[in-house]
């Protein structure tokens, strides 16, 4: 895999607007930004919706490789539009799931389509995901007994000396922006650069320079749960070790 998979805490929520750590899937006034562009199609409920549409296109998520299956081959050649047609013919022929769509969407078997599944699957991440209820949620909401003694202490470091706030701010601790903090290529890259091991970030998505190598701030918000807090305290102790950092006074934090 490329990239490691973004988790699914809060992605309901109306201030996650942009989703991917390139920002692909974004929700703009009037509408949403999505890589598939006009091929995608219409009556999508949010951005959310529109990221559950990928996966099962990705050779590397859920559609497999050619020729092993039929919907493999069609994302292989660029035809979202067959994919996801024939994943709505799956599903139409499971009786099961045309129960659960008739009861929910009030149409029949061969009104199914693929985007009726993303809004589904969107609906379930955003109720299954919401994470709300945390002792740093009730303080904010006013509990100033929520937190403990040594949770309070980490909070004032968080936000201030630690400096942990400049990106990671808010209660979702994300800016929502894009930065590039000089972390190492893991993994084989995105095709990128001269040895195809390398991937842009954003840049892929805006086609500007100087979004080389920026990703979008990643929410802390249960953390603990991803694997992914030692990592991120190393790389930023250490300063960062890959390309060049984009954040004015950038350095090791000794965490």
């Amino acid at each position: 895999m490329p990239r490691n998979s973004p988790a699914l805490f809060n992605l309901g929520a109306t201030r996650l607007t942009r989703l991917f750590h390139d920002g692909r899937v974004a929700g703009v006034p009037g509408g949403f930004l999505f890589p598939a562009g006009s091929e995608l199609p219409d009556g999508l409920d949010s951005a959310l919706a529109g990221q559950a549409m990928f996966p099962v296109t990705s050779p590397t998520e859920m559609a497999g490789q050619p020729p092993e299956n039929e919907v493999a081959e069609a994302a292989a050649a660029g035809d979202l539009t067959e994919a996801w047609a024939l994943l709505a013919d799956r599903l139409r022929v499971l009786p099961d799931y045309v129960s659960l769509f008739g009861e929910a969407y009030g149409i029949g078997p061969d009104e199914i389509t693929f985007v009726h599944a993303a809004n589904a699957i969107a609906a379930h991440e955003a109720a299954a995901f919401r994470s709300d209820d945390s002792p740093f949620d009730r303080y904010l909401s006013g509990d100033a007994a929520a937190m403990s003694t040594a949770a309070m202490r980490g909070m004032r470091l968080f936000y201030g000396g630690a400096g942990c706030a400049v990106c990671h701010a808010g209660p979702f601790q994300t800016d929502h922006d894009f930065h590039a903090i000089a972390m190492p290529q893991i993994g084989p890259g995105k095709g990128d650069g001269p040895s195809g091991r390398d991937d842009f970030g954003r840049e892929r998505v805006t086609g500007l320079a100087e979004d080389r190598f920026k990703f979008r701030t990643p929410s802390l918000r249960n953390v603990a749960l991803t694997a992914r807090l030692r990592p991120c305290r190393q790389l930023h102790d250490a300063g960062g070790s890959g390309p060049a950092s984009s954040r004015p006074g950038d350095g090791p934090r000794h965490l």
